[in-house]
């Protein structure tokens, strides 16, 4: 089963390397991960997100010792 998924992997990256308009997505697409990867690694160092996290995770305990 995990060739069939590469196969299809590999088909839907020809498929979308066949148009022009589609193409550019496919070509676009590393540099909006590289994007958001930066992104997230920008948010998990602010002080103010690791307060949230924080302040979530107590919340959730604090349901789960109601129950």
């Amino acid at each position: 089963m995990c060739f069939v998924v590469l196969a299809f992997f590999v088909f839907v990256l020809w498929a979308l390397s066949q148009k022009e308009d589609t193409r550019i997505g496919l070509f676009l697409t590393p540099i909006w991960f590289a994007i958001l990867g930066l992104a997230y690694v920008l948010v998990r160092k602010n002080d103010w997100h690791r307060d949230r996290r924080e302040a979530y995770a107590k919340k959730m305990r604090d349901e789960l010792a109601d129950r």
